[in-house]
């Protein structure tokens, strides 16, 4: 029984530091060629240390598809770890992204932790022809703006998710990667 005890006690305390990593700032669609250019930044809002060693990160235009598996890496407390292709500056981790950058229909990015059971995502533009699912519903219904050639979605707060991408993100003119966001009020 004690056995049983600790081993749900492991499950829910990793299950709650998971859900302290967040999408925070997305650059989908520079300006130009997007190749080497785009990046994503997530943000640790919790009092742990987090590992993201085989976390999943995924894009979606049609159906969601693993960009790659991460090795061991941490992020710290209240801290940015940003994930760039190969000429952004100062990243934490260098990637080859391929992000879809909206247009006619619902496109997304996803988080997923080691054991499946917390996710992050974030979907931008409509209609959702393809009935994505978020975090919340399967298909979704609320979507972040698409933003402009050269602009990022960000979150008005920093890793504050109310699982609805619609009031969670902004179009972000002022980038501001491993950086808090500024939200124009």
């Amino acid at each position: 029984m004690k056995k049983i005890i600790f081993f749900l006690f492991l499950i829910i305390t990793n299950l709650i530091i998971a859900q302290t990593i967040v999408i925070n700032e997305i650059m989908y669609d520079p300006d130009g060629a997007d190749t080497g250019f785009e990046w994503i930044e997530l943000y640790n809002n919790g009092d742990n240390v987090v590992d993201l060693n085989n976390w999943v990160l995924s894009k979606a235009g049609s159906s969601f598809e693993t960009i790659f598996v991460f090795e061991a890496n941490l992020i710290q407390p209240y801290s940015y770890f940003l994930i760039g292709e190969e000429f952004v500056p100062n990243t934490d981790l260098i990637e080859t992204l391929v992000f879809q950058n909206g247009g006619t229909a619902t496109d997304g990015i996803q988080l997923v932790s080691p054991d499946g059971l917390y996710s992050d995502t974030v979907l931008y533009d409509s209609p959702n022809s393809n009935n994505l699912p978020d975090d919340l519903d399967n298909p979704a219904i609320n979507f972040a703006p698409d933003v402009s050639s050269g602009n990022s979605l960000a979150r008005k707060q920093d890793g504050v998710d109310s699982n609805n991408c619609e009031i969670d993100f902004f179009e972000c003119e002022n980038l501001t990667p491993n950086e808090a966001n500024l939200y124009p009020r």
